[in-house]
This record gives C-alpha cells, structure tokens and sequence, in this order.
C-alpha cells in the first residue's frame, strides 16, 4: 500500500508539471497536415482597446493546383455572444455541413444573429502558404468594440475541386498567439475581461475555507473524546480546499500579470487532485459509517473505494492537462467532455454507500428498542444523500452549463456560484458529523453495530485465509464487536 500511495503522489505531480504548456491568455499551438477545414484556438473577453497579435510560423501546405491560389486560408477573429456560440461554430467543419461546398468565411449559417458592427477581422493567408515552409508572418490587432472573441483557423483549400466530395488539403503550422487588455495606468492584463476579478474572489474564498478549518479544529478540540478517525480526514479536507484557493489565487494572478503562472499552476493542479481524491473519500467513508458506526469497510465499501480513487486520480490529471492545452488540437472537446462525463459517473458511484446505509438502518430500525434511534439516523442519511446529491448536480451540471452561457463580462459568476456552493456543502457536512454527544450520527451503543455487516466481513476475511485460521477470523470479528461495548470516550490501553 505504501507503494501504491507513493506511485499516485508521482502521478499528481507529473500531472503538475505537464500543464505547463498554456498559460492565460498566452498560448502556442502546432498542426502537422490537418485536414480539419475549421480550427476553434478558444475565445477571450476583450474590453475596449484590448490587443491580439499572434505569429504563424512554418506555414505549409501541398503543391496547390492553378484553381487552388484564390481559394482562402487564414485566421478569422469572430464576435460571438458565448463561448457556446463559438464551439457551434467550430462544429460547423463536422456532419453534413462538412461537405457545403462554401467557405467557411462566406457562408451565411455561422453569421450571429445579432447585428455587430465588427463581428469578424479576416487574417487571410492565401498568397503566403507554399509548399515550402514560409517566413514568420506577423499579425496585429486591436479591438475597438468590447465583447467576447473567438479565434478560428479556416482551411478553405480543395472547394475548386470537380469532385462531388470535397478533397481537403491538409496544412501544417505553428501560431504563437498573446492576448491581452489593456487597464488605466497602462497596465497589461492577460486575463479575459470576466476572469479579472477571479484573483480577488479565490483570495476570499482561501480565507472562508481558513477560517473553516479554524472552526473545525476547534470543535474538534473542544470535544475531544468524541472525536473520530474521520473527523481527522475531514480537517484535512479542509485543509487541501483551503490551499487549493490559495493556489489557484495565486496562479491566476501571476497570469493576469505576467501571462504565465511562474510554477503556481504545478502547486495548484497538485492540490486540487489531492483536495478532490480527499473530498471523494470522505464522501464514501461517512456514507458507510465508518469509524463511528463501524470500525472497517465492507467488501463492497473496498471495491468502491479501490475503482474510485485511482480513476479520480487519472481524471483530475487529464483534467488539469485538458484545460491547459490549447483548444485547437484535435479531439480536445471531446476528450473535455468525455473526462467531464466520467467525473459525474465516480459521483453517483460513491452515492452507493450512502444508500447502503439507509438501507442497513431501514431494515434494523424494526427492531424492538431501536426505533426511534434508528428512525432520526436513517432521516440524517437521508438529508446528506439528497444534499449530496444537489451539491453533485449543481457543481458538476448546472455550473458547467451556466459557465458556457454567461456574458463575457459575468462569467467570474460561474466559479463565484460554484465555490459558494461548495461552502455551503463543507458548512452542512461538518454541521451534520461534528463531534458532538448528542449528535444522532455518532451516538453509538453496544448493539448498534449492524450483524449483517459482521457476518460479511467475516465471510470476506475467512476466504482470504488458510484454513487453520477460521478460528482466529472468528476471534477477529468478536473482538471487533466487543469494542464497540466501550462508552462514546473510552479508547483502549
């Protein structure tokens, strides 16, 4: 086991260390023979005499045909109402419109809807592609109308051809592109116009969590024995959350003022793998009782744990890599949104446990003398999986769906509802499993212990043994069962 920790530690900080590619609104992106006939490079909040210059560097293509030299290629800077607009748009090069024998940059169905008066600057490259590599060209910008902008590469090469499908030419280059605005003083912002105020507001949030965990280690020490193993991994929970602010604060503001993160981005994505990985564990360890309703994991408990936490791993790494990576490269949306997919599948997998428990205390809450105790119990359950629930759905779906549909100067609402929500979700955990004697979640007497739950691990243990240690098995689970005669305080000597 202690090898398997040590080889997921490597794993999150090589993680860390291969994001560091894209930083803010700097980013370089290089294509060898794609055929794709449109490239969505992302999009960026430009206020009033916001800068973008970008360079293309080895531009080439294969030997164009006599019809093939007025047939364009180039960038296109388009104004769009929301990011969604803009993948809309890039998803014009897939099903059937990939085959409209019109150029991306003439034809009428990726016009907004919305009338703007500069909704697109042409970049067109035509007269410079050869099938040698070309010098470095040069381009720029300012924005005079505010708004949010995506940048496209369109590749309108092959339309001439007599064919019924179109033969696209494949092209290759390397774009160096910096974006900016430009703030009173003449300070330079690398941030997009809605991501400003991101700095400000994970500082705040890094303090609510610090003073959380202050909170926490108070309750803890002011009751200590009632106190369990998980009221520990809970603090530390905290702990990562409060980092993972910090971090990203510090992350975003070297961005804003630099255009790179200068290594906070390594400390930041290293902490939130760690952070997420923690917040799943705690999930799954109060949902089956653990140490205060019981003092070891089912068979079921350990398979959950064992598939969950190694793929959270590889997710949240794919995660950091996929949002540091230019959106032009190839399968990006979709790997995106696949990761996205596989997220909400580890949260409604570690929901089981929880329903477990309700329905362990369902079934013992029959029992003579344990009605009532076990009724209040099972409505507790029952209150954090709903919230749990909620606090997936709203983080994981509605967020994401805000985020994409927000005005470029509010999408810092997306991130601020998001982290508030968040709050709300560690303030209602730790309100619900404080280490408290009346609290129904840890009040524990002698026969609380589910049998059924013994019976298993005793089952589970026995056909992992030698023959000969039957009895030891059984000794085990009876001294598991007699620990819990101990009062709420006692602890063994």
């Amino acid at each position: 086991m202690a090898g398997l920790g040590a080889g997921w530690v490597r794993l999150v900080v090589l993680g860390g260390i291969l994001v560091c590619a894209v930083e803010g609104g700097n980013f370089s992106l290089t294509v060898t023979d794609d055929t794709r006939r449109v490239m969505d490079l992302g999009v960026f909040g430009f206020a009033k005499g916001g800068v973008m210059e970008f360079t293309v560097e080895y531009l080439r293509m294969q030997k164009e045909d006599d019809e093939m030299l007025s047939e364009p290629l180039g960038f296109t800077l388009d104004w769009v109402t929301t990011a969604q607009f803009a993948r809309q748009e890039k998803n014009y090069g897939k099903g059937e419109e990939a085959q409209r024998k019109i150029c991306f940059i003439e034809d009428p169905i990726v016009r907004p809807k919305e009338p703007h008066p500069t909704w697109r600057t042409n970049f067109g490259l035509q007269t410079e592609v050869s099938e040698k590599r070309a010098k470095n060209l040069k381009f720029f910008h300012r924005v005079e109308e505010p708004g949010l902008y995506a940048l496209f590469f369109y590749n309108c090469k092959g339309y001439s051809d007599k064919t019924t499908k179109l033969q696209f030419r494949p092209v290759s280059f390397t774009v160096h592109v910096s974006q900016y605005n430009i703030r009173p003083g003449k300070r330079i912002d690398y941030l997009s116009e809605g991501s400003s105020r991101l700095p400000i507001m994970y500082t705040g949030f890094a303090v609510i969590f610090f003073a959380l965990c202050v909170a926490w280690i108070r309750t803890m020490r002011a009751n200590p024995t009632h106190v369990h193993k998980i009221h520990y991994l809970m603090a530390m929970l905290v702990v990562l959350k409060t980092c993972t602010m910090f971090f990203e604060a510090m992350k975003l503001r070297s961005q804003q003022t630099y255009g790179v993160s200068t290594g906070w981005n390594i400390m930041y994505y290293v902490f939130l793998t760690l952070k997420g990985i923690t917040l799943f564990l705690v999930i799954l360890l109060l949902g089956t009782g653990w140490s205060f309703l019981k003092p070891f994991l089912s068979t079921n408990d350990k398979h959950i744990a064992l598939a969950i936490l190694p793929l959270q791993i590889m997710i949240n790494v794919a995660i950091a890599v996929i949002e540091e990576t230019s959106e032009g490269n190839r399968s990006w949306a979709y790997w995106r949104d696949l990761l996205r997919v596989l997220d909400i599948v580890c949260c409604c997998v570690v929901l089981l446990p929880i329903v477990w428990s309700m329905k362990r205390l369902r079934s013992i809450g029959q029992i003579e003398g344990k009605v009532a105790r076990n009724l209040a119990r099972l409505k507790q359950f029952r209150t954090f999986y709903i919230f749990v629930v909620g606090f997936i759905y709203f983080t994981r779906i509605f967020v994401v769906l805000m985020e994409s549909s927000l005005p470029f100067r509010h999408t810092w609402v997306a991130p601020f509802v998001q982290e508030t929500a968040a709050v709300l979700f560690y303030l209602f955990t730790g309100m619900k499993f404080r280490p408290l004697e009346d609290n129904p979640y840890l009040y524990l007497e002698t026969d609380d212990l589910d049998d059924a739950d013994l019976q298993e691990e005793m089952k589970s243990t026995a056909t992992q043994r030698p023959e000969g240690e039957a009895g030891a098995v059984a000794q085990d689970i009876k001294s598991v069962k007699r620990g819990q005669d101990q009062l709420p305080g006692e602890r063994a000597v």
